[in-house]
């Protein structure tokens, strides 16, 4: 795989947080990059890894696909703060395709066990990537990066983990998760079934929402295929 990593620092709910607050408020991307070296510096000394960790939530906030950006950022405007999960994790997959891949890997890991173990995560992701320095090195702030978004906890044994389920029930957020499946997606097509059990939506447990929501986006578009109905995301 050609791609870069690009995900090799640790980063949390707090200064995900923080960016998105300023994406609301219009700040410019100069006037974010001020705040969050101020943000992270209080928890991080090393003026390299202050710069890495702000350029992530930049790409995710700022740089990223300018429709996800736009939805994210006027979903934000109407729900809490603590909703947000959902919206930041469409926008990690949508930027860093080795989170997602990553995410359908302990995702999968979840379909047959209660805990997973790290390394047998890492072997996986080594096969589909290839076992490069720059991903060992991430893995470790990639897993730590998860247990701060409050979506894993370590488990009885060391090195293992387990889940902890969100409950989402806005349409809106879970249409940004639904596009977001879609556009990393090898599949053009998928159904809701597929779409809602997709395993790199581990943590996320949709309730009181249904695919009947999904054209009340303008780029989610049901269509039949045969004896079923599938959901696809529409070019812009």
């Amino acid at each position: 795989m050609a791609e870069q990593v690009g995900l090799a620092r640790y980063f949390n709910l707090e200064w995900l947080n923080a960016v998105a607050d300023c994406k609301m408020a219009d700040n410019t991307k100069e006037e974010a990059h001020a705040y969050l070296d101020d943000i992270i510096g209080q928890r991080i000394s090393s003026k390299d890894n202050i710069r890495k960790t702000r350029t992530i939530m930049l790409n995710l906030w700022y740089n990223n696909d300018p429709w996800f950006v736009d939805e994210c950022t006027n979903i934000c405007k109407g729900i809490f703060r603590q909703e947000r999960i959902g919206l930041h994790w469409a926008l990690i997959m949508v930027y860093y395709p080795v989170f997602f891949d990553l995410c359908s890997i302990i995702g999968n890991s979840f379909e047959y066990k209660d805990e997973i173990q790290l390394a047998q995560i890492k072997a996986k992701i080594f096969e589909k990537w290839g076992a490069r320095n720059t991903l060992e090195h991430s893995l470790s702030k990639n897993f730590q990066t998860l247990k701060d978004m409050d979506v894993l906890e370590p488990g009885e044994k060391s090195g293992s983990y387990k889940t902890i389920k969100h409950k989402l029930d806005n349409p809106k957020i879970v249409c940004m998760l639904v596009a977001a499946i879609l556009k990393c997606s090898d599949n053009e097509y998928l159904t809701w079934e597929q779409i809602i059990h997709h395993p790199a939506l581990f943590p996320f447990e949709i309730s009181g929402v249904t695919q009947a929501d999904m054209p009340t986006f303008e780029r989610l578009v049901l269509e039949r295929m045969g004896d079923e109905v599938v959901i696809r995301l529409k070019d812009k």
